[in-house]
This record gives C-alpha cells, structure tokens and sequence, in this order.
C-alpha cells in the first residue's frame, strides 16, 4: 500500500550514455544534435527512467529516514512546487523509496526553459513496476499527448504474468493497443507453464492472437508435455497446433518422448514420431526405440531400434541394431557388434565383431576390429591403435602418438592411418607453453610428399599476470616463400590493476606480405577501477590513419557515483572527435541522485549547449517480503501456512487493526486488534497466498500468509 509521504529528488538518468552506446556505434557518424522536447523525451527519457528507478531502489538509504518528517517546499528552475507531506515510517526493512513520477525540461534558452516531459509510475505490493505512463506537450497545440504506456503484473516469486505496451491515438486522444502484449503463468515450483503473445491491430483496437504454448510439470520438475497453439483469425481464438509428451525414471532421464500435431479435419490429435529409452542401474543408455505414425491403421509402428549391453566394468559388449518388420508388425535383426576387453593397469582393449543377418536368416561374421589404449605412469593416454582381422593377424589401421611434458601437458600428438598398405603420417599438432602453463603454440601440419605442411598455427604472449598481451593466428603455409601465411593479430595492454586498457587487431595483407591495423580500442579506469574512457577506431586502409567511431568519457565522485557522461562521434573532416550529448549528475547526502543536466554539442559554437533537465520525484511504499511467521518481538502470528485459524499476538506495540487482501490487491476482511493473541478464521477463504496488513502507530507491517 502507498502512503502519503513523498520526496522530491531532483534525479539524473544515470547510465544513460551507457543505454545509447549500441545505437552511436551503429550512427557514429550522425550525430544525434539538438532534438524537439517530443522526440527527446520518446526516444531518450523513457528508457533511462528506468535506469534510474532502479538505481534509486538500490541506493535508497531507509535507515536515514526519520519518522515525522516536516514539510518543506523546494523550487525547481522558476517552474513548479512540490511539498513535502509529513509521515511515519515503519522499518527499512518493510518501506521503499520507489519512483513516483518524473518531469523533463527542454532549454531553449539558458534561461527559458518548456516542461516538455512527463512519465509517472505505479507498483504492486512487492515494489514490481505494474505501469509506466509517458507523456510528452505538444508544443503546437499546447496539449500533453501520450507516447507510450506499459503495463506489467507479476506473481508473488517475482516472476512476469502479465507485459503490454499501448500508444496514443491522436484520433480519439486515449491510448490504444500498441505492439505486442505477452501473458505468462508459472506452477507451484515456478515452472512456466503458460505462454502467449499478441501483436496489436491499431486499426480495430484488439490484440491478435500470434503463439501460445501451455506446459506441465512433474514433481522433479521434468517437463511432462508441451502443446502449442495458432491462432484462429476468423473465429478469434486458439486452436491447437502441436505437441509432445515425455516420461522419465526414477534417476529423471527421459524414457518416452511423443510428438502429436493436431488434424483440423477430424478434430483430433495424430502422431508424428516416438522415441524410447531405456537404462541400466548404472545410468548406461540399453535401449533406443524409434516410432513413426501409421496413418492408416492409426498407430505407432517401429522404424529402428538400438540395444546396448554392458559388462561390470561398464563396456560396451554387444550392440544390436534391428528395424520394423512391416510384415510381422514386430522388430526383425538386422546386426549385432560385439566386444571384448582386456585390460591391465596402464592399457586397455577390446575387440569388436560385426555380424549382419543374412539373406538365409543366418548370422554372417562381416568384420573384427580391436581398439587398444596405453597409458604412461601419470595415466596421460599416448597411444591409440585401431586394427583389423585380416588373413587370421591383426594388422594396424590406424595409430596416436601422444607426448607430455614434465607437467602432463600434451605437446605432441600424431596420427598414422593405413591405405591398404603401411602406415603413413595423416597430420600432427604441436603444442608449447610458458613457465606458467599457458598455452603460446598450437600448430597443425598434414602429411604432404613426405613431409610436413603447415596448416594453421595460432601463437600467443601472456603478462606476469597471465593476462594474454598478444594472440597471432596464421591459415597456412608459403610453399614459395616457405614461411606461415598471417590471418589475425591483436595486440592487448594493461594497467596495473589489470584492466585492460588497450586492444589493437591487425589483419594480414597479402599483396604485402605484412600485418595492416583493424581495430583499435582504448579503455582508462580511475584509481577505484571504475571505466572513465571507451573509445573505438576503425583502420582506414586508403590513408593509412585511424578513424575514430564512438568515444564515451565518465567521471565518478569519490563515492564511486557516476557525475558525468559524455559521448562523442568522430568528425571525418576536421579528423577529431566531437560531441554528441553530455550529461552532468549531482548527488545528495543519501548519495542518492539529485538532479541532471543535459547538454548536447552546438556545432556554431563548437561547444556544449544546455538542452535537457530532468527531475524525479518519490514516494514512500510499503513492501511485503517473504514468507515468515512476522516474529519481531512484538507481533508474532502463526501457524504460516495454515489451513484456517490464525493467531495474532501483540506485545509492547500499539496495533489498532489488520486487514487480509489477496492477490489481487482487493481487501477481504478488516478486524480490530487488542493486546494479546488475536484469533481469526479464513477457513472459508480458497487456498492460496494471502496478504495480511498490521497497522500499528508508527507504519504498517505487512507480511505473507499462505492458505492451504
């Protein structure tokens, strides 16, 4: 609930220069100049209210607000008055300062100045944003116009159940539907369990339907189906689309997995395919069963099947594969590999047989393979071989040759493969690092006319820090010129407390044979490490300069508040950097902002001109919190959840009355408070969570209660 208190802080729009960043980097060359008070405030106030709600939210200090607070009144820039209303105010814990309203003054004099903007807030009881209504004057005929409305409700966790955005019909004057509205509904374990989205028809005023999708859950949170929805344009509703069921074990893996696609036609739900699963105790995949539709009979009818069994030691010792027999309506074999293991303490292998099912129903052996793995002292792996059966020997296919350094990081690894004759090199990876273990050579070569080719190579250079200072990466050899062919490099700095203040790239140019700049980025901290300069510059490879992009300067207090941001775009003429906008904070004793200053960059002047002010008010909330019992040595009720009686006990407080409200906001019951314990019944009320609000001398205290 919202009491009568309120401040008037005159509060800038911190972050604001952050909120444009994107967009100058994609316009660095427009700058964005002297705008009408309409267009400031659509495109530049809305977004950086909320910046500022929620700066305020955080930094609020609730400690240093006193009960009875005198009125005063405050006069802003010649314009409007506001009075301070005189409160009680209960813990910090329970009130918040929450964003009110806000108003914008456009400067067309230093002097002069129109309010031109205006934006007002509401919340429900967890302190969530519920609307945000923007006004902006027609400065022609003199009238306050909307430009945009949100709403927005949430449930008790936090979580969205309710966004839509309107805008103002200059027709009817009143707000009418605007883009997209979204509705949502979580379970009991705030799973999602509903979602829609509508776009917004201006011309009748209605929301259309585009997507909706409604979920359930089990009680490990395992999603148990999924269907989707279209929206019918001529009947004005949802009509089912698609969906999926699943089933899972005990361990919540997926055993059964359907999908279904409505038939408009018949009315019903029709099968699109079936996956099954199934594993041992070990958790080891033993079955994977696929189903296709039969639309003629209906059903679910087999396609391919894979079984798999495990030994002891969890290996894989027999495969079968099968496939749908149309004519036995069943499954039929179709292979089987089988697998045998050896092991001792630094190799292992297995060998594999292969059988088919042949034309006379008799298994045929179609191959024997055998895998082996060797592993050194520190159980690195540094061989692998691959053999097959061939004239009752094995012979080797396939070989790895690992290698290690004293720290057992891999330094070698190379393959050998077989065509029909011996094995030869296929390709190779090298591998080096510095005294601290990162890696600075990764480099890979194939086997060409019995030698070694390079094929990529990519190196690296890091700090005491081991902070990278340099990444280079190369996308193959010269055989002319028997040297690497370069692709990237970026080159990095840093201050000392390794923030990284610059960032050069290169790129590699062929026709001479040398690294030519990209992109260059540099960045400086303040001594609290908080980011004071961003800029960006772009090679030009026709005059060999760099050419500025964007460029953002900050300054901070020595409370870390932010007091000014400015921005900049790059002047491809004179070849300097320019102003864009600038903004200029100050704070109050709460650190808490206090006012702001705008200022955008007058090319007649070549110096920033006063544009822009903006001021906030606030108002003092009442917040609930979590679930608790309300224990504070002076109010205490329980049980909390209950499934009918409440009791209230009251000590060394003055509390004159409770009331209950649901979720909704709307007041059920009021009920007059004495010392002592306090009784109530809600039996009749329906299960769910409930609000119940102390009003006691000095504020209000309200808390959850949860009705089973």
């Amino acid at each position: 609930m919202r009491k009568i208190y309120s401040l008037l802080l005159f509060m800038p729009l911190v972050g604001f220069v952050q909120l444009k960043a994107a967009d100058n980097i994609a316009n660095h060359n427009q700058p964005l100049g002297l705008k009408t008070p309409n267009v400031v405030f659509q495109e530049r106030f809305k977004d950086s209210m909320k910046i500022v709600q929620q700066k305020a939210v955080d930094k609020i200090k609730q400690d240093r607000l006193n009960a009875n607070k005198k009125s005063s009144q405050k006069k802003i820039n010649g314009t409007f008055q506001k009075a301070f209303a005189s409160a009680h105010l209960k813990s910090a814990t329970e009130t918040k300062s929450l964003m009110d309203s806000a108003y914008g003054y456009h400067f067309i004099s230093p002097s002069d100045s129109l309010f031109s903007a205006k934006i007002y807030f509401k919340y429900d009881i967890y302190g969530n944003d519920t609307l945000e209504t923007d006004y902006a004057l027609d400065t022609i005929t003199n009238k306050w116009e909307g430009t945009s409305k949100y709403e927005n409700s949430y449930n008790p966790n936090g979580r969205q159940t309710f966004q839509a955005d309107f805008k103002w019909s200059k027709i009817t004057n009143q707000w009418i539907v605007g883009s997209q509205k979204y509705v949502n509904a979580y379970d009991a374990n705030n799973n999602e369990i509903l979602y829609e989205y509508y776009y917004g028809d201006t011309i009748k005023n209605i929301w259309v339907g585009n997507y909706k999708w409604e979920a359930s859950y089990d009680a490990n949170n395992n999603e148990l189906s999924n269907t989707s929805f279209n929206w019918d344009t001529v009947a004005s509703n949802w009509v089912s689309s698609y969906k999926t069921e699943s089933t899972y074990d005990a361990n919540n893996k997926v055993i059964s997995n359907a999908s279904y696609y409505w038939n408009k036609a018949l009315g019903d739900w029709r099968g699109n395919n079936k996956d099954e699963y199934a594993f041992d105790a070990n958790n080891n995949q033993t079955l994977a069963a696929y189903y296709s539709w039969d639309t003629v009979a209906n059903n679910w009818v087999g396609s391919y099947k894979y079984e798999y069994f495990f030994d002891s030691y969890n290996h894989d010792t027999l495969n079968v594969d099968s496939y749908w027999d149309m004519t036995s309506g069943n499954w039929a074999l179709n292979s089987e590999n089988k697998y045998f293991y050896t092991m001792s303490q630094n190799d292992t292998m297995y060998i594999g047989d292969n059988f088919s099912m042949g034309l006379d129903g008799k298994w045929i052996q179609t191959g024997v393979a055998k895998f082996e793995k060797f592993y050194d002292s520190n159980k690195n792996d540094t061989l692998n071989t691959a053999s097959s059966f061939v004239n009752n020997s094995w012979v080797v296919t396939s070989k790895e040759v690992m290698e290690y350094d004293v720290d057992n990081l891999l330094i070698s690894d190379i393959n050998y493969f077989s065509y029909s004759g011996p094995l030869v090199p296929e390709f190779k990876k090298i591998y080096t690092y510095d005294g601290n273990n990162n890696q600075i050579l990764n480099a890979t070569y194939v086997w060409q006319n019995n030698a070694w080719v390079g094929q990529n190579k990519s190196e690296a250079a890091y700090n005491s820090n081991n902070q990278m200072t340099m990444s280079v990466s190369y996308f193959g050899w010269d055989a002319v010129a028997q040297e690497w062919i370069g692709s990237y490099k970026s080159t990095y700095d840093y201050d000392a407390n390794g923030n990284d203040t610059l960032n050069i790239s290169y790129f590699w140019r062929t026709s001479i044979k040398n690294w030519a700049g990209s992109y260059e980025r540099e960045s400086a901290y303040d001594a609290n490490n908080n980011q004071i300069l961003d800029a960006q510059y772009n090679f030009d490879t026709i005059s060999n300069k760099w050419i500025g992009s964007y460029k953002y300067e900050s300054a901070f207090d020595m409370n870390n508040n932010r007091y000014m941001d400015a921005s900049y775009n790059w002047d491809t003429i004179a070849g300097a950097w320019i102003g864009v906008d600038k903004s200029v904070y100050s704070y109050n004793s709460d650190n808490n902002f206090s006012f702001i200053t705008e200022y955008s960059w007058d090319k007649n002047i070549n110096d920033w001109k006063l544009s822009f002010k903006y001021y906030v008010f606030y108002s003092i909330y009442d917040i609930t919190v979590g679930i608790n019992s309300a224990k504070n040595n002076a109010l205490n009720f329980y049980p909390n959840p209950t499934t009918g009686i409440v009791n209230l006990e009251i000590s060394n407080v003055s509390a004159t009355q409770c009331q209950f409200y649901d979720l909704n906001g709307q007041m059920l019951n009021t009920f007059l408070l004495k010392q002592g314990t306090n009784t109530f019944n809600i039996g009749n009320y329906k299960t769910g969570l409930y609000f119940i609000k102390i009003q006691t001398a000095t504020g209000a205290i309200t808390n959850k209660l949860l009705k089973q």
